[in-house]
């Protein structure tokens, strides 16, 4: 548990350095969606191990559905 928040605190920080940090609403709903960072043999978006990881598989508030479907390979990495 540990390592994924420090990994999400780093990955924030590194993205924040590259893309920069959105002004609106909309930008930074892009941002924490469509910002991806490779780890191991994953690509995973800020949603990916939020939503995905660290709050195993629950769909976000505003989301209509979870973040990884059934067949995500992926699943192995929820807590």
């Amino acid at each position: 548990l540990a390592f994924c928040i420090n990994l999400y605190n780093l990955m924030i920080k590194y993205a924040f350095m590259k893309v920069g940090i959105g002004t609106s609403d909309v930008s930074r709903l892009n941002f924490f969606n469509n910002v991806r960072i490779q780890v191991g043999l994953d690509v995973i978006s800020f949603q990916d191990l939020e939503n995905g990881i660290l709050r195993g598989n629950r769909k976000a508030p505003y989301a209509l559905h979870r973040q990884f479907r059934d067949d995500d390979d992926r699943l192995r990495l929820v807590m």
